[in-house]
């Protein structure tokens, strides 16, 4: 392990609990793992998955005053909960702290919710938090097998069974994710007739 991804593990081991940090290892070696089958730098990747929830268990004022100090714009869905403003909170510490580039900033802010035209970088983000060894949600082995070797039939995947059950808890739909997931599925739709 490299000198950043001690720093990090020290800063996260200072914040997160003991769950929560074995979920952050789990997705880094994740990302990895995704990143070395699908043309990704894996070193890259994990340092990413090792940032992605570095602001999980502040509270909410605190991500919002975080927030607040930058010029990242946060969507309204987002500033009403922990579990969506996390991520463009993480992604701020993750490039003010640990000197995280673009395109890691980008993976770890759309981890939660997605978007349209994911890079590959998010689209390993969003998934191995999503299918990490410790996830037990259902479906969670489907998407899994599909990660073997289908990297947007995956998130497609999973990006479904995650908005179906939103709309079964009765949770509200965010509207960033339903323009992920029906961007993601248009492209393959559209992918696809092209190669018949």
């Amino acid at each position: 392990m490299g000198e950043l991804e001690q720093r990090i593990l020290s800063h996260l081991q200072g914040r997160l609990s003991k769950k929560r940090l074995t979920h952050t290892l789990a997705t880094a070696q994740t990302a990895a793992l995704l990143a070395s089958r699908f043309g990704y730098d894996p070193h890259k990747a994990y340092v990413t998955g090792l940032l992605h929830d570095c602001m999980r268990e502040e509270n909410l004022q605190n991500l919002l005053l975080f927030a607040s100090k930058s010029d990242i714009i946060i969507r309204n869905e987002e500033k009403q909960s922990v579990s969506l403003l996390h991520a463009p909170a993480s992604a701020l510490l993750a490039r003010q702290a640990f000197g995280a580039d673009e395109e890691m900033f980008w993976a770890i802010r759309w981890h939660t919710l997605g978007k349209e035209d994911m890079t590959t970088a998010e689209k390993i983000c969003w998934l191995a938090d999503y299918i990490e060894p410790n996830r037990t949600h259902e479906g969670v082995e489907e998407v899994r097998q599909l990660a073997e070797t289908d990297l947007d039939g995956a998130l497609l995947r999973a990006m479904t069974q995650s908005l179906r059950h939103l709309r079964e808890t009765g949770a509200p739909l965010c509207e960033q994710t339903v323009k992920a997931w029906e961007f993601l599925r248009n492209t393959m739709k559209n992918g696809a007739k092209e190669k018949s």
